[in-house]
């Protein structure tokens, strides 16, 4: 590598690492839950794996039954289980919640509300 960029590079007080936050007014008093943690990047593996966007849209849409949403993504966690995306969501999760394996029972406690 140049060392002179390195050498610049130590003078930055800060780097970017090029991060995904959105301000918390955005999240406030939104409705999230488990598929909202899916999105942007594994929803786009599982549309890869062949699931279309109209059934992504039904297990986006938190008005609908988390039950119901579940049993339609069920067959394709197999599809998407070891991509690096669900795995940086599985850590997430372990780390939050203490989820070892994705399943019905732990994914749905993880609903959320933020709000100020």
């Amino acid at each position: 590598m140049n060392l002179q960029l390195i050498r610049e590079i130590r003078q930055m007080p800060v780097i970017d690492t090029h991060e995904h936050m959105m301000h918390e007014k955005v999240y406030a008093g939104g409705k999230y839950d488990f598929f909202s943690l899916l999105q942007p990047y594994v929803c786009d593996i599982l549309t890869s794996a062949g699931m279309t966007p109209e059934e992504w849209h039904y297990l986006s849409d938190t008005n609908r039954e988390f039950t119901l949403r579940w049993e339609r993504f069920q067959p394709w966690l197999d599809e998407i289980r070891f991509t690096t995306y669900f795995q940086a969501v599985l850590r997430g999760l372990k780390d939050l919640y203490g989820v070892q394996r994705v399943t019905d029972r732990n994914c749905h406690f993880s609903i959320f509300s933020v709000s100020r």
